[in-house]
């Protein structure tokens, strides 16, 4: 949605408040999560593989063909279940750390930073990508969401000023943008009012 001018239909203005930080929410990586819950399973079940017979049973002809064509004193079948097991712990840690890590770095950054006076955007962990604009000169602002992210209650902000056509300052991912929607408009028609009464 986007209004050029004004408060949004239905909602009143706010009180401002102080400076406000915030970060992508936690939720928007649920996914993320469920692959690292994954490989935390992996590298558990490699701990409880080699206390089970039925792998051995099974590799030696117990349940099905498959077995059968190993020899019953292959050195392989001997170790199979920590080989299996150590395939298990090594695909799971690599799972584990690069769904966690991918979390963690989308997390640490992205620093959004909303004042009476401007909008920043922070973009990095070693190397910074900076954004800044003034309120006063903010002509939309743009709220991006999928049906996911309505359900989840985050979404996308997307600030355009009135000297650039494109979009200059995105906030990504953050919890309830509808109320930093209203407290960015809020922002900027005080602003306007002070400047017009000057």
């Amino acid at each position: 949605m986007s209004q050029p001018d004004g408060n949004p239909p239905g909602r009143a203005a706010s009180p401002a408040p102080a400076t406000i930080y915030l970060r992508p929410a936690r939720r928007c990586f649920i996914k993320l999560y469920l692959w690292a819950a994954l490989g935390l399973a992996l590298m558990l079940g490699s701990v409880i593989v080699p206390v089970l017979p039925f792998i051995q049973e099974f590799m030696a002809g117990g349940y099905g063909q498959v077995g059968a064509a190993l020899p019953a004193n292959s050195p392989w079948m001997a170790h199979v279940d920590v080989v299996l097991a150590t395939a298990m712990m090594i695909g799971g840690a690599m799972l584990f750390l690069g769904a966690a890590g991918r979390a963690a770095y989308h997390y640490l950054a992205n620093l959004y930073t909303i004042t009476p006076e401007r909008v920043e955007t922070r973009h990095g962990i070693i190397a910074n990508n900076t954004a800044i604009v003034s309120i006063i000169d903010i002509r939309t602002i743009d709220i991006k969401q999928s049906v996911t992210d309505r359900l989840l209650n985050i979404g996308t902000l997307e600030l355009s000023t009135a000297g650039t056509a494109d979009v200059y300052c995105i906030l990504k991912w953050i919890h309830d943008p509808e109320r930093y929607h209203q407290l960015i408009y809020d922002h900027r028609n005080r602003s306007r009012r002070r400047e017009e009464g000057e």
